[in-house]
Order: structure tokens, then sequence, then C-alpha cells
């Protein structure tokens, strides 16, 4: 933990805290600000173990990490007397709402829809309720071709990953899935179950009969089922997957590496 010391002049007495609450806020509004974070006072309470004497002064520690981006709440710190070095350190316990500068979405866009800067703006959210994939606070860095990878709404935060290049392929749209084997290639029509680019892996829905496999995308409405290193009977699993009797009766009858397993797709079945 990162201990900041600071000299704080307590210049109350008795139950009156006003001051000390003041100079605490102080304090962890020039760690935090470091942070990305704003202390919200407007619902802020104080609390300390014992009543400070009038005019004393204390060596102010922080207890929580003031490098973190999100502190332990409430903020804890400690108050050794620097006349007295023996004596207990009080302990003050500031409660208050943190807010984080984050991107928020000025209006409603459609997934797919293209986003720019000029669709956010900068908005304060209480840390609180923020997701862990929220988009820290920069300067905008959209590319000229970033579309928006789900539907976002006005108000919205802005999430990693909620904006990109456009998917090479889509869920619902038709893609070309094809089977090789020992150079030779067949292949037949399905339907992409989700959003996925180039290299990734994903679902792909064939007909007669019905079924969801595994696959990469290798091009723009393109996926190869997947190879899984096992030696395999391609005419055979090229039937079992569904391929029409003609296409597959032009792959090698004898065991050879085939970009697809039943073992690796096991489970996948859209039953």
């Amino acid at each position: 933990m990162r201990a900041i010391v600071a000299i704080l002049a307590v210049l109350v007495s008795g139950t009156d805290s006003s001051e000390l609450r003041d100079r605490l806020f102080a304090i962890s509004e020039a760690l935090l600000t470091e942070a990305g974070l704003h202390v919200d006072r407007s619902r802020s309470w104080l609390t300390v173990s014992e009543p400070l004497p009038a005019g004393a002064q204390f060596d102010v520690r922080p207890l929580w990490d003031a490098g973190s981006s999100s502190p332990s709440l409430p903020l804890q710190f400690e108050l050794r007397p620097i006349e007295r070095s023996d004596a207990t350190p009080v302990r003050a316990t500031l409660g208050v709402t943190l807010l984080r500068d984050v991107h928020v979405v000025r209006r409603r866009l459609r997934k797919g829809s293209a986003i720019s800067c000029l669709d956010l703006e900068a908005g304060r959210r209480n840390v609180r309720y923020l997701s862990a994939r929220v988009k820290h606070m920069h300067s905008c860095d959209l590319g000229h071709d970033a579309v928006a990878r789900r539907d976002l709404s006005a108000g919205d935060v802005l999430l990693e990953g909620d904006t990109g290049s456009a998917p090479d392929i889509e869920a619902g749209q038709p893609v070309q899935v094809t089977v090789a084997s020992r150079g030779i290639e067949v292949s037949t029509s399905g339907v992409a179950v989700n959003d996925a680019w180039v290299g990734d892996e994903t679902y792909v829905r064939l007909d007669g009969p019905a079924r969801t496999l595994r696959a990469r995308v290798t091009a723009p409405g393109a996926v190869q089922l997947q190879v899984r290193g096992y030696r395999v009977d391609a005419r055979g699993v090229c039937r079992r997957l569904g391929f029409r009797r003609d296409r597959c009766g032009r792959l090698p009858a004898r065991p050879g590496h085939l970009p697809v397993s039943r073992r690796g797709n096991e489970g996948a079945s859209g039953r």
C-alpha cells in the first residue's frame, strides 16, 4: 500500500468535526484524482475513534491504496499526534461516494451501426455501479470504421468491447462451410450462430440433418470445420456431418487428416 503522509492542523474540539472532514476530503481528492476518481461530498459522513484535542497536530496516513482504481470504502485514516509519538493513533473513517469519468453514449445505436466520437460525451458515474469492463476515460480513440458491437441506448456507459471493426460474419448470416482432406475440399452452406472475426472459433448451423458444429472463420462469409488432430475416415465423417453423398464421394475413403472430428464437435449438436 502506498502511504501518503500529510500534516493536518486540527483547529476544532469536541464533536465539531467539520474542519477535520474538510481536510480529509482535500487529502482524498488529491490522491484519488491520479486514479481518475472524484469524491462526491453530497452524502458524506465522518466518525473518529475518540475526540480530538483542540489545536493538536497530527500525521495523517491513509489506510487504503491511494493508487488503486477502486479503493475500499469507507476511506480509513490513521491520525498520529505529532507531539506525542507514543500516543495511541486515532482512527478516522470517512464515508464518501466515488465517481469515475466515463464515456457516455449520446444516442441510441443499433448493433452494427457506425459509431464515432461525436456519439459520445463525458460523464461521471458512481463506481459502485460500474462494470469492471468500463472503458477508461481518455481522449476518444475510435477508428474511422468503428461499429457498435451491441445495441447501445442513450446514457449507456461505454464498456471495453462495445466498439470495434465490423465482424467478418454476423449471427444469422449465410456462410460457406468447408471440409477439406488431402488437398480436396467439399463445401456446403450454413448459418452463423454468432458474430465472429477471421481467426475466431465460432458455431455454424447446418441442415439435413440439423446440427450445430464448431468451425474457424477463414474469410468474410466463410468457415472451415476445425482440425483436432485425429486420423479419421474423411468420407465417412463427411457423410455424418450431413453433406450430400455425391460431394462426400470425392473425398478419400482411407484415413487422413480432416479439419473436423466427431469427438471435437461432440455435444454441439443442435437438437
